[in-house]
């Protein structure tokens, strides 16, 4: 059965890069002895406020993915990766709708952590 405060994910998405003045919403260590660090993320496309998920130093095998909150429910996982070497650190970035909240999600060995919510706006 389908969770019904879930909706779905946005159709428009953007790849982040080249996104203006990208910043860190709130992010964490996976592991504190570690370098892996989620990053749930945010940027100016085309005037338009976006957020995305990424991960310093993924490891093949990571999945990561961004979810948002907003009024009518929660979306995600949306635009999720699985890390393979060379590829990816980073989801497709989802427009922010005012008074939304996003957080970042990530696996790693099938343990899944998230950030805490984060309106992700300055």
């Amino acid at each position: 059965m389908t969770d019904p405060t879930k909706i779905d994910c946005p159709e428009e998405h953007q790849d982040p890069k080249g996104a203006a003045g990208p910043y860190d919403c709130q992010s964490f260590k996976w592991d504190p002895s570690g370098t892996r660090t989620v990053e749930p993320r945010a940027g100016k496309i085309n005037s338009r406020l976006y957020a995305w998920t990424r991960v310093t130093d993924a490891q093949p095998g990571d999945k990561f993915w961004i979810e948002m909150k907003k009024k009518a429910g929660e979306t995600g996982p949306c635009y999720p990766v699985e890390f393979k070497p060379g590829g990816r650190n980073c989801t497709e970035a989802i427009p922010v709708e005012a008074g939304a909240q996003c957080r970042a999600g990530c696996a790693v060995k099938g343990v899944a952590k998230y950030t805490a919510w984060s309106s992700c706006q300055k």
